[in-house]
């Protein structure tokens, strides 16, 4: 399967210049690109993408989505269709972008996950956990995980002390986030803890990591097994998280499910 990848995402290319962008990556891949019908996820289906998809309505599943997708014309291809993004209202206001589509491709790479109930994390700057039930998507949260690490460790007074990284800390902000201290008062232990010589300046950040994902996994995490979509290290120090709470674990590459899941939304489509 042909593929290629850039950074050029909406935060960096201008609304105006995105539809010429993607023409010009379908040809880039496809000789025959005026023929092609074109369906696209994430962020291009937003504001500041090509277009607003809008979301759709928890509990839903993949011919839902299928039946929402929004049109646009991009000169040079034969269709463009954008997949709308989910919402869950019923315990707050939730939304995400990009995920449902991940969350579709694990839902097609195994009959067997179209059949019972499961819970999955797609860990990233904005974590989603996610009920699924027979192939629909019947509610998910997002946990602010990411961003907020990323905020504390470069734009606060938590943010990083040395300019070596152990990664030890990282079981120590676990067993924290298993403490009666409330999270805000635990998260500035990670500049008290060094002042006062109990943890090296060089393991804060891990700390901090351990801190928020073990509290993201404690108060997250309903029953039984996580299936964890994510790559690399990120997925990793999930499974350890989950492995310090006692929680079972599935860990699931993310490559190519988002292709995937545009696979099967098309399938509903012909």
């Amino acid at each position: 399967m042909a593929q290629t990848t850039s950074n050029q995402g909406v935060s960096r290319l201008p609304k105006v210049k995105q539809a010429g962008y993607l023409r010009e990556q379908a040809e880039q891949l496809c000789a025959e690109a005026a023929e092609l019908s074109v369906y696209v996820c994430g962020m291009a289906g937003s504001g500041l993408g090509l277009a607003n998809a809008g979301y759709q309505a928890c509990p839903t599943g993949a011919e839902a989505l299928a039946s929402h997708l929004v049109s646009i014309d991009v000169p040079g291809l034969k269709q463009v269709w954008l997949v709308p993004g989910l919402s869950d209202t019923q315990t707050s206001a939730d939304v995400m972008r990009g995920e449902e589509t991940q969350l579709l491709g694990w839902l097609a790479s195994d009959l067997a996950y179209t059949q019972g109930a499961f819970t999955l994390c797609l860990p990233g700057t904005h974590s989603k956990w996610a009920q699924v039930n027979d192939g629909i998507v019947q509610r998910f949260q997002t946990a602010f995980t990411g961003e907020m690490y990323a905020l504390l460790t470069q734009h606060s007074t938590l943010k990083r002390q040395s300019e070596q990284v152990d990664n030890a800390g990282f079981a120590l902000g676990l067993a924290a986030s298993n403490s009666e201290q409330p999270l805000l008062s635990a998260v500035f232990g990670a500049r008290a803890k060094v002042l006062l010589g109990q943890m090296p300046a060089a393991q804060s950040d891990a700390f901090l990591s351990g801190l928020l994902i073990g509290c993201e996994v404690k108060q997250m995490w309903l029953a039984g097994r996580v299936h964890i979509i994510a790559n690399g290290q990120l997925s990793a120090l999930y499974q350890q998280a989950c492995d310090f709470y006692g929680i079972p674990t599935q860990v699931h590459s993310g490559d190519g499910l988002s292709v995937a899941g545009l696979q099967l939304i098309s399938t509903f489509c012909q």
